[in-house]
């Protein structure tokens, strides 16, 4: 573990130095203050410090998976390309401490750009709007923490398994389009394909099809979000709580990592 965490901060290190990364937490942060500081900056008093941060949900489920995926895709095939991962792991640092390490220093450079966006964004709205919603704030910040965490986690597994930096780049921009673009419009195809092919009920979605709708873990976050909003984490049907959100969430941080890893452990480094 020792060696895990001394990886994790030279990793930290690292990905601090890294201006693209901060021009899109930059990015996050002006756009969730001007979210919830226009509003009241308008008079509009109908639009509430609450229900602003409801729309800076939506602009989160855009924009953190992208600071998940810029900071940690080429983590280990960056080293692997210059040749310094053969020199760490003649050292005593294992394969293992090494996936470990990177998916602790990346995720805790996440965790710190989303603590910095929500506390500007606190800030701004608490001294506009003359509240601060502090439930709001709280689960906006866990969810957002959980949902940066889940992308670093698919970064980070995708460069522990491919042996380039281009490869890591296309298969972590493949996750990102079909993921949070397009993942709608696949579920709306597959459903009706089913009902012309008479699988499925028109005007009836299955649970199965309800299920995989929070699949990706940007579909999880908003529901995962009103959730811990409004202490309801349990309500209704399971394939619809908050809690399943979180339970999928928190899988996409730890699985791609453990499966990059198990192709990791035998690969040739070359």
């Amino acid at each position: 573990m020792s060696h895990a965490l001394t990886i994790a901060r030279k990793d930290v290190a690292d990905a601090v130095r890294s201006l693209a990364l901060w021009a899109v937490v930059g990015l996050f942060a002006l756009l969730t203050a001007v979210v919830v500081g226009l509003p009241a900056l308008l008079g509009d008093d109908a639009f509430t410090f609450r229900e602003a941060i409801g729309a800076v949900v939506q602009i989160a489920g855009l924009i953190v998976p992208l600071v998940g995926l810029l900071i940690a895709y080429h983590s280990i095939t960056a080293e692997r390309e210059s040749g310094s991962l053969r020199v760490l792991l003649s050292l005593p640092p294992s394969r293992r401490a090494i996936v470990a390490g990177k998916l602790l220093g990346r995720g805790a450079v996440v965790v710190l750009a989303g603590v910095v966006a929500v506390l500007l964004m606190s800030v701004v709205g608490g001294l506009l709007h003359g509240t601060l919603p502090v439930g709001s704030v709280l689960a906006l910040g866990g969810s957002v923490t959980l949902l940066g965490l889940s992308f670093v986690g698919v970064a980070i597994g995708v460069s522990a398994a491919v042996s380039t930096r281009g490869r890591a780049m296309a298969v972590t921009v493949g996750f990102y389009t079909v993921a949070v673009l397009f993942w709608n419009l696949l579920l709306q195809a597959v459903q009706f394909a089913g009902v012309r092919l008479g699988v499925l009920t028109a005007g009836a979605t299955p649970v199965w099809l309800r299920a995989l709708s929070v699949l990706p873990p940007n579909k999880a976050f908003p529901r995962a979000f009103s959730g811990l909003q409004e202490g309801t984490l349990v309500g209704g049907s399971l394939v619809t709580s908050a809690a399943l959100a979180l339970v999928v969430m928190v899988a996409w941080v730890v699985l791609p990592p453990v499966l990059g890893y198990l192709r990791f452990r035998s690969a040739d480094l070359g």
